[in-house]
């Protein structure tokens, strides 16, 4: 009998505090997010090319935010800095919690016409590891991937985006190669190939942790018009252990209809002997965006990559009660959501429930943003959850001040529990500065001041020179000092 434990709950607050390296890290001690979408984060923020899309394909950001792309502000560092094109470059970034242990970063991003050359490797306290390396080969309408990769077939039910490493069960000392990295992405070779309206894709990947084993052998093939999208997908996974031989074989079909106005979208999925539905429709008229989304996943649907659109409260299966636990976000669960948005403002409601338990959760969400003035913009986000009858709210508004001499951005963050429980060491003021002292050198200065009496400050500069090297310093002061300092050569 396949056992189930809980493990962190996403909070739905992390994403409109990330500003900084320190803030991800920060958000993943915390526990609000878990190790999986951390490493798939840092991984972005190292080489760049982090992107709303990606945030949204791991079921994160796109379950707690009401939007499909991030509204980031006039001046948030980490959302600017890593929304735009990928770029050929190779740097080092060196980061500590302590001032004493330091973990360094090397990775390189070269791309030549057809061909992309990327890796990722970490040292920390005289060891070396692989975090992530891949070989892209291109010539249309052929493509072709060596190492690791992630995978794009629907909405995920069936062939997930990533394949997560063990939720659970896995020391933090397990070996991590260069045929094997610990991380998140598929590893092996995938072939994607593109003719007129029809593509075909193939997936084969080898993970290994400690001394188990997992394969993984998938495809996928779509018929692509202006007005029409339909797809389906087969993938198939074999984890061996020492006692143990799992196999599980997924399959789903996935379809699109759009008009000019509305569209209708969905996946129906079978695996591990049971069926996962997922439907989105989307209503836009006169600058008004209406969508509902409805899933529906049986308990037994357990898949080692699904990345199904679900609520964030995961879970973990142990296949035969094994101890390595793999993430499981669909298994037995109900929901749905209704988004409502005009410009400058949205708002949406998530309802969901669990076959093992009779409560229905909420999750309801509030975002506005508008100019008040040339160089002055209004905006707040709020969040109300209720979760086995726990109760949370947040609340987070001020000012975006553009072209103004020093100031940023200033305003507060509110955090209750249980209706009227004020958190102080989670709600906070703030103050942002920063200033050009030449046209290729910034400095920044943000400050918090939490409730409790701790204030939190976070010191920054940028220095990008003419030949496409950059610096860029940041150190955090709060409970300590943490720095973090990145080189890197645009090639």
């Amino acid at each position: 009998m396949t056992s189930i434990i809980a493990v962190p709950v996403l909070s739905a607050s992390w994403v409109y505090d990330i500003e900084c390296l320190d803030d991800l890290y920060q958000a993943y001690y915390e526990g609000d997010i878990d190790n999986d979408i951390f490493s798939i984060l840092l991984d972005s923020y190292n080489v760049g090319g982090l992107h709303p899309l990606d945030l949204a394909a791991i079921g994160a950001v796109e379950r707690n935010d009401l939007m499909t792309e991030s509204d980031k502000s006039f001046y948030n560092d980490f959302w600017s800095k890593y929304l735009f094109p990928l770029k050929g470059k190779a740097g080092l970034r060196r980061y500590s919690k302590n001032l004493e242990k330091f973990t360094n970063y090397y990775y390189i991003n070269w791309q030549r016409e057809n061909i992309r050359v990327s890796a990722e490797s970490k040292e920390s306290e005289g060891a070396n590891s692989w975090r992530k390396r891949a070989l892209l080969w291109s010539a249309e309408p052929f493509e072709i991937t060596i190492g690791n990769y992630t995978a794009d077939e629907g909405y995920g039910l069936a062939i997930g985006r990533f394949d997560y490493r063990p939720s659970a069960g896995l020391n933090d000392d397990s070996s991590s190669d260069f045929l094997y990295p610990l991380n998140s992405y598929y590893n092996g070779i995938k072939f994607a190939k593109l003719n007129s309206n029809f593509g075909r894709r193939f997936y084969y990947s080898e993970k290994k942790y400690d001394d188990s084993r997992k394969t993984f052998i998938g495809s996928g093939f779509d018929y692509n018009t202006d007005s029409f999208i339909g797809g389906f997908s087969l993938g198939y996974n074999r984890f061996v252990s020492e006692d143990l031989d799992d196999n599980r074989l997924s399959a789903g079909v996935n379809i699109n209809l759009s008009a000019d106005e509305f569209s209708l979208s969905g996946e129906y999925a079978y695996s591990n002997k049971s069926n996962g539905l997922f439907i989105r429709g989307e209503r836009q008229l006169n600058g008004v965006n209406i969508r509902t989304e409805y899933w529906h996943y049986e308990d037994d649907f357990k898949s080692y990559n699904c990345s199904g659109p679900s609520a964030s409260d995961y879970q973990s299966f142990y296949p035969e009660e094994q101890y390595l636990g793999f993430r499981s976000a669909q298994a037995g669960e109900t929901g749905m959501t209704v988004k409502y948005a005009v410009p400058y403002m949205s708002a949406g409601l998530m309802l969901w429930s669990h076959s093992s338990n009779n409560n229905i959760n909420s999750l309801y969400n509030f975002r506005f943003r508008k100019p008040i003035a040339n160089h002055l913009r209004l905006f707040a986000v709020s969040s109300a959850k209720i979760r086995n009858e726990n109760r949370y709210f947040w609340l987070k508004a001020g000012l975006d001040i553009k072209d103004y001499p020093i100031i940023r951005q200033s305003g507060l963050k509110l955090y209750f529990i249980d209706k009227t429980d004020l958190t102080n060491d989670k709600s906070y003021t703030f103050l942002k500065f920063s200033k050009s002292l030449k046209d290729d050198f910034t400095m920044f200065l943000n400050l918090r001041n939490y409730l409790d009496g701790y204030n939190r400050l976070f010191i920054g500069e940028e220095y990008i020179s003419g030949s496409g090297i950059s610096i860029i310093a940041e150190a955090t002061f709060y409970n300590g000092v943490r720095v973090n300092v990145r080189i890197e050569k645009v090639l």
